[in-house]
């Protein structure tokens, strides 16, 4: 209910970690699963109104990853991975409507992806002129899926985060989701 904690990062590790955000059922989590091949993102807790900034992992030679979260934003404030001056990234300005991009570049990997208010699959792009490898996310009622990842293919991929269930599904087959 109160906590904002992005769970896994295996860049550094071959250890796998998996938290959930809420032992309780009912609350929507997300996971974070990475590797040196994929990275699938990410993280959600949909039902705080507190305004929480959580740590991934307190050794500095991790990348430590600081998310503001409010009612209306998700803010990303720092990525010690990458820079040691904070940087700040509204989301979505719009209040009526919970979501989260992500921004990739080259050396960046600024997270993540949240649309908290709908029940239909939504696909949403960043700016793909100005990042070279993109990340397109497939929200519904009770999955997460990452859709396309430029920088891995050039044709669509369809993987859910359930540790149980990762898997490919063929383009033109995301819609039977």
């Amino acid at each position: 209910m109160n906590k904002d904690l992005i769970t896994h990062d295996t860049a550094r590790t071959t250890q796998r970690i998996v938290q959930t955000l809420h032992p309780k059922p009912s609350t929507r989590s997300l996971w974070v699963k990475r590797t040196m091949n994929k990275d699938l993102i990410t993280h959600d807790t949909a039902r705080t109104t507190q305004r929480i900034v959580q740590t991934l992992h307190p050794k500095h030679c991790h990348p430590i990853l600081l998310v503001k979260r409010t009612m209306n934003k998700d803010l990303i404030t720092h990525d010690t991975a990458r820079t040691t001056q904070p940087i700040v990234q509204t989301l979505h300005p719009k209040p009526f409507t919970r979501s989260l991009w992500v921004k990739r570049t080259m050396n960046k990997d600024l997270i993540t992806h949240d649309t908290a208010k709908t029940t239909q699959p939504i696909v949403q792009t960043l700016h793909p002129k100005h990042f070279t490898r993109s990340l397109w996310v497939k929200r519904t009622m009770n999955k997460d899926l990452i859709t396309h990842d430029t920088a891995k293919t050039t044709q669509p991929m369809v993987q859910t985060l359930h540790p149980k269930h990762y898997h490919t599904i063929p383009k033109g087959k995301e819609k039977n989701e």
